[in-house]
C-alpha cells in the first residue's frame, strides 16, 4: 500500500463511523454556530438599539465584541481540558453552554445583562472552536489537514451567507429575540447529532495530565516557534479585517450606501467570495502547497487594500466599486486563512489541544481588538474601514516574513 492511500484510510478510521464527507459536514455544522452567532442578528441591530435605548449608534457593536471576548478568552483554558479528558465531552459541554446562553440573550431586557449572556455564549463557542481544531488535527496533518480545513471553511461559509437572510426572515414575522432562540434550537440539534455520531478522537496514550510542568512545556513549544507565532498573528490580523467589516457593515451599507433590505444579500455576497476562496484552496493546496497559496494570497490582499484606499481618497468608492473590491479582498482573505491556521499548528501535533487553545485565543482576541478599533472609528464614510484593511495587509505580510525569516514561497513543513 502506498503512502498516499494509507494516510487517508488511517485518518478516516480515527473518526469512524463517520466517513470523510460526513466528518467534514459535521465539523462545518458545528463551526457554523460561531458564524451564526456573529452574523444572524446584524439586521436586528437598529431594533435592538431602539429597544435598549442606545443613543450612540456605535455602542450596538458591543454585542459582537462581548461575544468575541468570550470566544477569545475561553480558548485559553479549553486546550488543557481537551488534552486531559478527551475531545468529545469537552465539545458537548461547549455546545450546551452556547445554547443555554442564547436562550438567556433572548429573555433579557437589560443591555448589560445581554452583554454578559453574549460573553458566556462566546465561552461556549470557544470550547467548540478548540475542540474542533484538535479533532481535525487528531485525524489529519500537513496538506491533507489544510484541505480538510478548507473544505470545512467552504461549507461553513454558507452560514455567513445565509445568517443575515435568516435573521431578516425571522424579523419579518417575529421579534429579534426569536433570532437567539433559533440559535439555541440549532445548537441543541448539533448537540444531539454530535453525541450520537462523533467518536472520541484522542488516543488514550496521548492524554496529558493537567500539571504546571506539562502546560509550561506545551506553551514553551508554541511561543518558541517562529512559525507558529508568526502565522498565528498573521491569522489574527486577517480575522481583524473581517471583524472590522462585520462591526461596520450594517451602518456602512444601510446608513451610508442606503441599501435597505438589500443589505443581507450584499453581506452574503462577501461571505460567498470567502466560500469560493475556501473551495479554491481545497482544490489546489495539496498540489501547490500551503506556503505558495497562502503567501500569494497575502500579497494580493495587500495590493487590493492599497487600491481601495486610493479609490476612496479619490472619491470614487461608490457602492458597486466598494462591493466588487471588497469581494476580491475577502476572497484573498479566505484563501490565506486556512493556510495560516494549518501552518501555525503544523509543528504542534503532539499538543494539538493546547496549541489550538493558544492559537485560537490569540487569533480571536487580537482580531477582535483590531475589528473593534476599526468599527469604533466609523465616521459615516468608508475610509476608516479601507484604511484598516491596508494596515491589516501590512501586518499580515510582516508576520509571514517573520515566520519565514524573510523568505516567501518555500516548501511546506513535513
Amino acid at each position: 500500500m502506498t503512502k498516499s492511500t494509507a494516510v487517508p484510510n488511517a485518518a478516516s478510521s480515527a473518526h469512524a463511523p463517520l466517513g470523510f464527507k460526513s466528518f467534514v459536514a459535521l465539523m462545518a455544522a458545528m463551526m457554523a454556530l460561531n458564524a451564526l452567532a456573529t452574523d444572524m442578528m446584524l439586521p436586528a441591530f437598529p431594533l435592538m438599539a431602539h429597544d435598549f435605548g442606545l443613543t450612540n449608534a456605535n455602542r450596538i457593536q458591543l454585542i459582537i465584541s462581548a461575544y468575541l471576548i468570550g470566544l477569545g478568552c475561553g480558548q485559553m483554558f479549553v486546550g488543557v481540558l481537551a488534552d486531559r479528558y478527551g475531545r468529545k465531552v469537552v465539545l458537548l459541554t461547549g455546545i450546551a453552554l452556547y445554547s443555554a446562553s442564547a436562550v438567556w440573550v433572548g429573555l433579557t431586557q437589560d443591555f448589560t445583562t445581554l452583554l454578559c449572556a453574549r460573553l458566556l455564549q462566546g465561552l461556549g463557542a470557544a470550547v467548540l472552536r478548540v475542540s474542533i481544531m484538535a479533532i481535525i488535527r487528531d485525524c489529519y496533518s500537513g496538506r491533507k489537514m489544510a484541505r480538510v480545513l478548507s473544505l470545512n471553511m467552504m461549507v461553513t461559509m454558507v452560514a455567513p451567507i445565509m445568517a443575515p437572510i435568516m435573521g431578516q426572515g425571522i424579523l419579518f414575522v417575529a421579534t429579534w429575540q426569536y433570532i437567539f432562540w433559533a440559535l439555541a434550537l440549532y445548537g441543541v440539534l448539533v448537540l444531539i447529532i454530535s453525541g450520537l455520531r462523533l467518536p472520541e478522537t484522542l488516543a488514550p496514550s496521548h492524554r496529558r495530565a493537567i500539571k504546571l510542568s506539562v502546560i509550561s512545556d506545551a506553551l514553551g513549544s508554541i511561543f518558541r516557534s517562529k512559525q507558529t507565532m508568526g502565522y498565528t498573528l498573521a491569522g489574527a490580523a486577517s480575522s481583524g479585517a473581517l471583524m472590522g467589516f462585520i462591526n461596520s457593515s450594517q451602518q456602512l451599507l444601510v446608513d451610508v450606501y442606503h441599501t435597505g433590505h438589500w443589505f443581507v444579500f450584499l453581506f452574503g455576497s462577501v461571505a460567498f467570495s470567502m466560500s469560493v476562496a475556501a473551495f479554491t484552496n481545497a482544490r489546489f493546496v495539496e498540489r501547490l502547497g500551503m506556503r505558495w497559496v497562502g503567501h500569494a494570497a497575502t500579497l494580493a490582499f495587500l495590493v487590493i487594500a492599497v487600491v481601495m484606499v486610493a479609490v476612496a481618497l479619490l472619491g470614487y468608492l461608490n457602492l458597486v466599486v466598494f462591493i466588487i473590491l471588497l469581494m476580491i479582498l475577502m476572497f484573498f482573505k479566505g484563501l490565506s486563512s486556512a493556510n495560516y491556521v494549518a501552518l501555525a499548528i503544523a509543528r504542534q501535533g503532539h499538543i494539538a489541544g493546547v496549541a489550538s487553545s493558544v492559537i485560537g485565543s490569540l487569533t480571536v482576541l487580537t482580531g477582535a481588538f483590531i475589528g473593534f478599533v476599526i468599527g469604533q472609528m466609523f465616521n459615516g464614510t468608508s475610509l476608516p474601514l479601507v484604511i484598516g484593511f491596508l494596515v491589516v495587509g501590512v501586518i499580515q505580510l510582516a508576520m509571514v516574513l517573520a515566520a519565514e525569516n524573510g523568505r516567501l514561497f518555500g516548501d511546506d513543513p513535513d
